[in-house]
């Protein structure tokens, strides 16, 4: 278990991350509200569908979505 003062970079923070917060709540809202698919918000943003799927499903990026998986 990952104590909630874990130090490590998450998110827009992380060197490797291709996604920022305000991406990741544009992509919810454009999928929950607006009815895109996995695949157009997957294109428009440079990253894979199972990236999109995990965010939206709380796997990755919970710290911006508050959902847990």
């Amino acid at each position: 278990m990952i104590a909630s003062n874990d130090l490590r970079a998450r998110g827009a923070r992380h060197s490797g991350s291709k996604l920022t917060d305000e991406a990741v709540i544009e992509i919810r809202r454009l999928y929950f509200e607006e009815n895109h698919t996995m695949t157009q918000l997957a294109e428009a943003n440079g990253v894979s569908t199972k990236t999109v799927a995990n965010v939206l499903h709380g796997v990755t990026w919970r710290h911006v979505t508050g959902r847990t998986s």
